[in-house]
């Protein structure tokens, strides 16, 4: 892809953005802020750890980290440290709304 397609395609991203941030609801916002994300390559991964797999409201935050690698490294490492079969999440640009306090929404997940 030629450096003017990309120019393109990132002042077209970010115009996007820009309309949903400050014309749309909270979770438009949201959106845009992910689509910027993309554009910029910023990456927060925030692993969550699930001791019980049979129980998946029973949950712990394991920390933000830069790559999907350090987040699935750093959540096996403390299930293997607290000695459980459970299962982990990593979640990508994971945020709250506010009309929905405690619920994260992530741009993606992955095991």
């Amino acid at each position: 892809m030629s450096l003017t397609r990309i120019s393109t395609y990132a002042i077209l991203v970010l115009t996007v953005a820009t309309v949903l941030f400050f014309v749309f609801s909270e979770e438009s916002r949201l959106k845009a802020r992910w689509m910027l994300n993309t554009v910029i390559g910023k990456e927060t991964w925030l692993a969550t750890i699930y001791p019980n797999k049979e129980d998946m409201g029973v949950f712990r935050e394991v920390g933000h980290f830069k790559s999907l690698n350090e987040c699935r490294d750093a959540a096996q490492k403390e299930l293997s440290r607290i000695s459980v079969a459970g299962v982990y999440e990593c979640g990508l640009n994971c945020e709250t709304l506010s009309k929905l306090p405690g619920v994260l929404f992530c741009q993606e997940t992955r095991h």
